[in-house]
């Protein structure tokens, strides 16, 4: 299985059926990729589809997994957060006392034909 997303994961019942039927259903989609001697990868064509990815991706740091964005697609998911409930979710989990910059990395996927290789 890829990774587990979180060590509270451990905590649901393991062996329930509906642990088992969401986790089956959570890593559905999930692609083993390769990562050549330059330390890239290809995403597959299905994943790319499915997520929309034309030119621009974000790579955005999710707790201990990278999510991958189209760069559009992120933008408007990210400023369509209520911020006034984003903060207040963040003074209940952390503390008013605690402020956190979070960083994203970006990189634009050099030009390339429409046939991915």
């Amino acid at each position: 299985m890829a990774g587990n997303h979180g060590e509270d994961a451990l905590e649901i019942e393991s062996f329930s059926k509906q642990h088992l039927d969401y986790l089956r259903k959570y890593t559905a989609g999930v692609k083993e990729v390769e990562v050549d001697g330059s330390g890239r990868f290809l995403i597959p064509k299905p994943l790319l589809e499915f997520a929309k990815i034309d030119k621009e991706v974000v790579l955005a740091p999710a707790l201990n997994f990278i999510e991958v964005w189209d760069r559009e697609c992120y933008e408007a998911e990210i400023a369509s957060i209520d911020e006034e409930a984003f903060m207040a979710l963040t003074e209940k989990n952390y503390g008013s006392r605690c402020r956190r910059i979070v960083i994203t990395y970006r990189y634009s996927l050099p030009s390339v034909s429409r046939g991915y290789r």
